[in-house]
């Protein structure tokens, strides 16, 4: 029973695993509720965070975000510095970029201005294990059950011959 049970849990791992793998890293799209005007100021609970900006004429790298903390009271300015296009489109059809991440950052306050943005807003980011590592990690398990699952038809089989 072990055994078909391992089987199907490899199955089921494995083209799990599979999906995680090919669908690679994603960010969740920004929290819409949280978006505000250039300029304007965010509250934040201090956990991994990333900034998204949209803008006409938007160019992120132009674009100055301003960190303010228990650890930073006048605040830090941090740089756009995402690498890669990541592009999301809101409901009313604005495209959101990311401009950076401040999971590195205890976060409070922060506000973005500069670089032709008009609108920012907050989303969460994708540290620890998610997207393909998660994958690799199932399709090792999934390697592992079916292992247990031959190992266990392999016993059983000559179990049977014997008797």
């Amino acid at each position: 029973m072990s055994g078909a049970v391992a089987l199907g849990g490899a199955l089921l791992f494995g083209i799990v695993g599979l999906g995680f793998v090919l669908a690679g890293d994603r960010l969740a799209p920004p929290h819409m509720d949280t978006a505000t005007q250039a300029g304007h100021t965010l509250e934040t609970f201090p956990s991994d965070v990333v900034a998204w900006g949209s803008g006409e004429d938007l160019r992120p790298d132009e674009v100055q975000c301003i960190v303010t903390s228990v650890d930073e009271p006048d605040g830090v300015t941090v740089p756009a510095s995402w690498s890669g296009e990541r592009q999301q489109k809101s409901s009313d059809a604005r495209t959101f970029v990311v401009l950076t991440d401040l999971s590195d950052y205890r976060l409070s306050y922060f506000t973005c201005s500069g670089g032709g943005l008009e609108t920012f807003a907050t989303g969460p980011s994708n540290d620890g294990l998610r997207g393909w590592k998660f994958g690799v990690f199932l399709l090792v398990f999934a390697g592992v059950a079916a292992l247990w699952a031959g190992l266990v038809g392999a016993i059983t089989r000559r179990t049977g011959e014997r008797a």
